[in-house]
């Protein structure tokens, strides 16, 4: 930290301490109230809401409200609570930005498909932006949610099943929406939100996930029971968990915001942390029931946050007159940003025989499927529109003809992929069309979820051996929640592409991707496979249009840590970008494989690049229930290359000795972050 930061910290400390010195016991509390008006969409409400939600704020019983609202009303609100409160603390505004507001970015699956850390920041750069813009400091995201292939929940919102690249995605987008330190005037205060042992999630690695976030300054978290209690059993006389308690207290934390309700009685909320009863609370710290010093450190972390965002200062002052907002960020770049996100989480995942990327001069391009027309469907419930593929396809100056494929419909939405009477008018159509034409782009939206994931429809399935029978240069493009690699009248399709719901840009991403004007990059970060299907995609899938070779494996013992690379060749044409994964297993546990590093490397036709990965404690480690860690010493199985089937397998011994240099130099790391914080 330099000495001006220092600076900055020491002077936020100091306000916050004295403004504490000043505040009531319900004004503390009330700091810890976040609210959420029923306006409804569309931000109406009655006068008696808004009075009542109007003397809170005089009272100073409420320090953030929650949901849409309209922004003469949102106004009004900001200033009673500077201009007519006691104390003036301004309110803070918090809304779930999820994916985005006017320019929509891809969904955390796409995002985990992409595997590009600083793309995704960038996104949520975007994000932030747009929501200071609209007078939004707090964002309900993001959200760690690690979901299997054949997950029947919302897939779109997972992002994948490895806990390494869900952790990472995660990370991204908090560095990308707090702008760093959250002192930048487009910032907004993530929520890191997780639901430990639920599901696919696993309570040991979301608490390794919640525990780096922490130590990398992750503002607010949103945590269920049984994390908040396994963050509160932590080891604190681990050097290595007392890197992530030094900023331990510094985030707003709503799970313990829910144990102060429980404390005192109250009825749970939903959810439990929304409208923490400031009366009842203040009685249960006068009886002793909760500790004045916790409520004391939970206000402190609201009010620091509303020091770093800005909200104390004078530009925000009630004569600046809406100064609750900032300038929203050029739209040029708000789409150059979504058009690179979009493009990275493309992922090609069949072109044998090569027929991607499409040249112009191919000949008559027919584009099947009424998703291709879709500017809705890339939004995922988002309002708005999206680009289109045909917008896309029409922007590059691409000739095509489009035909429906199926009968227009509502029912995709509710899950209905049965075949109709008018499917098989409209199928019939699309395949005369397309024995006609050079090659053919049939493209999908959704596709059934749960028991038949990764299958068609009824309709679907037909509409694809219709096309596979009438021409041999068919592409799939799918445009659904999760990847299919579908058959056409039992044989494989030659080219495959998962689109996704990528956002705002999805037309023009895919557009660009088909064209060749950029190439594929994604990956799966899953594998997928189809229910009683022995066909498979192996997680960390993705071609490129290049051919790449990995090779000359090399793994040696480092004084605390293993190394272990080898040499990517680009064998192709056209330069590339590969993910090089290292895979870790230990040869006498029942644990399972996982992905413990990858990196995204690029290289140019005919050329070769040395890629190596240090693998220390973290690549190793078994967490205990107090949080710390430990390296077991045994036999590990290393595996290093392309994706999950595409890797080369090598064993090494790790003993007692390495094992303790290990956790020793990873205690060593986390001291030294500790100080520096």
């Amino acid at each position: 930290m330099s000495n001006g930061q220092e600076d900055i910290g020491a002077a936020r400390d100091r306000f916050v301490e004295d403004l504490l010195g000043y505040m009531t016991l319900e004004e503390k509390i009330g700091q810890l109230v976040l609210t959420r008006p029923d306006y409804g969409a569309t931000g109406l409400g009655s006068r008696r809401e808004d009075e009542e939600l109007a003397d809170r704020l005089r009272a100073g019983a409420v320090s953030a409200i929650a949901g849409a609202m309209r922004p003469d009303r949102a106004e009004r609100l900001r200033r009673i609570a500077i201009e007519e409160s006691r104390l003036g603390i301004p309110v803070m505004f918090a809304a779930d930005t999820a994916t985005g507001r006017e320019t929509v970015m891809p969904v955390p699956a796409s995002l985990a498909a992409s595997w590009d850390m600083d793309a995704i920041a960038a996104g949520e750069e975007v994000i932030a932006g747009e929501a200071r813009a609209a007078g939004i400091q707090w964002s309900f995201a993001p959200q760690l949610r690690r979901l299997s292939y054949r997950s029947d929940e919302d897939f779109a919102q997972g992002t994948g099943e490895s806990a390494l690249l869900a952790a990472r995605v995660a990370l991204a987008r908090i560095r990308g929406l707090q702008h760093g330190d959250m002192t930048a005037p487009e910032a907004v205060m993530a929520c890191l939100s997780v639901s430990g042992g639920n599901g696919d999630n696993g309570e040991d690695s979301a608490l390794q996930v919640v525990l780096q976030a922490l130590a990398e300054g992750v503002a607010s978290t949103a945590l269920g029971p049984s994390l908040q209690r396994a963050l509160a059993r932590l080891d604190t006389a681990d050097p290595q968990i007392v890197a992530a308690r030094a900023n331990l207290l510094a985030p707003v934390q709503l799970g313990e915001w829910a144990e102060f309700a429980r404390l005192a009685g109250a009825q749970p909320a939903n959810p439990p942390w929304f409208n923490l009863p400031v009366a009842r609370v203040a009685a249960s710290v006068r009886d002793g029931r909760i500790a004045l010093a916790r409520i004391d450190d939970a206000a402190r972390a609201m009010l620091a946050a509303k020091h770093r965002l800005g909200l104390f200062s004078g530009e925000f002052a009630p004569s600046s007159g809406n100064a609750a907002k900032v300038p929203m960020p050029f739209a040029a770049d708000r789409r150059t940003a979504a058009r690179e996100l979009a493009q990275r989480s493309v992922i090609l995942l069949r072109n044998t025989p090569a027929l991607l990327p499409l040249a112009p001069a191919d000949g008559d391009i027919l584009v099947v499927g009424s998703a291709a027309a879709d500017r809705r469907l890339p939004l995922h419930g988002r309002p708005g529109e999206a680009a289109s593929l045909l917008d896309g396809l029409e922007a590059a100056g691409i000739a095509f003809r489009h035909a429906p494929g199926m009968a227009l419909r509502q029912g995709e939405e509710k899950g209905d992929f049965g075949l109709v009477d008018a499917d098989r008018l409209a199928i019939g159509m699309a395949g005369e069309a397309a024995r006609r034409a050079h090659t053919v782009l049939v493209v999908l939206g959704d596709t059934p979820r749960g028991m038949n994931a990764g299958m068609l429809g009824q309709a679907q399935q037909r509409l694809l051996d219709t096309l596979g029978a009438a021409t041999t240069r068919l592409v799939l493009v799918t445009l659904g929640e999760r990847p299919v690699d579908p058959l056409a009248n039992g044989e494989p399709l030659p080219a495959v592409v998962h689109g996704g719901k990528l956002g705002t840009m999805s037309g023009h991403a895919l557009a660009d991707v088909l064209l060749g004007r950029v190439a594929p990059t994604g990956a799966l970060p899953y594998a997928v496979q189809a229910r009683g299907s022995e066909r498979r995609l192996p997680f960390g899938h993705g071609l490129t249009y290049t051919d790449f070779a990995f090779g000359r494996v090399h793994a040696e013992s480092g004084l605390d840590c293993i190394r272990i690379g080898g040499e990517l060749r680009n064998t192709g044409e056209r330069e590339g970008a590969a993910v090089i994964q290292v895979y870790v297993r230990r040869l006498d546990s029942d644990a399972g494989e996982q992905l413990r590093d990858y990196q995204r490397v690029a290289v140019v036709a005919g050329a070769r690049r040395e890629v190596t990965f240090t693998l220390g404690a973290a690549a190793f480690a078994v967490l205990a229930g107090d949080g710390t860690t430990s390296v077991e010493p045994g036999r590990y199985a290393l595996r290093i290359g392309l994706d999950a089937d595409r890797a080369i397998a090598c064993e090494m011994d790790i003993g007692a000795a390495l094992a303790h240099a290990m956790v020793a130099g990873a205690r060593r790391g986390a001291g030294r972050s500790a100080a520096g914080a």
